[in-house]
């Protein structure tokens, strides 16, 4: 499975001679979760559970950037 990634950039004129590029990143937009495989430790109190995740949850990136 594949996560889904969005990006947003809108850049501003800053006194003619300046920019300024304000940035969004969404990582994993959806906030589908991923697991691993179950515990195979026979004798143990999580045998046969999922008791991680593979992948990130989504994750909200802002900034501001300068440049002329």
């Amino acid at each position: 499975m594949a996560n889904i990634d969005f990006s947003l950039f809108k850049t501003f004129n800053l006194l003619e001679r300046f920019k300024a590029q304000f940035r969004a990143e969404v990582f994993n937009l959806t906030n589908t979760p991923q697991f691993y495989g179950p515990n195979t430790t026979f004798g143990t109190s999580t045998f046969g559970q999922i008791t991680t995740q593979a992948n990130f949850p989504r994750v909200v990136q802002l900034g501001v950037r300068f440049y002329l």
